[in-house]
């Protein structure tokens, strides 16, 4: 399962939400990355659902984000090319 961080994040933490992720790799859907807690993390700072601070805001996307994804694959046992295609949409 995901990171205890995780919980309460969208579909992450439920079995269909992953589901869905690992059939929309097989299927060949491109993954993209609209971020680790989709802005969640400015509702201390006013608005959860805005970017506030382009310095900021860039560390949830990419390792942060893709991690999760990269979990999920890993327990799935993708295939080395479903796992790849999906790193090189994300830029890893």
């Amino acid at each position: 399962m995901f990171s205890k961080e995780m919980e309460g994040w969208a579909n992450w933490t439920n079995a269909e939400g992953q589901a869905n992720m690992i059939r929309e790799i097989v299927e060949g859907h491109t993954i993209g990355d609209h971020s680790y807690d989709h802005m969640a993390h400015n509702g201390n700072r006013g608005n959860k659902d805005a970017y506030l601070d382009p310095e900021v805001d860039a560390e949830y996307f990419g390792p942060k984000n893709f991690r999760h994804v990269k979990e999920l694959m890993e327990e799935a046992e993708l295939s080395e090319e479903q796992q790849k295609r999906v790193r090189r949409n994300q830029h890893f």
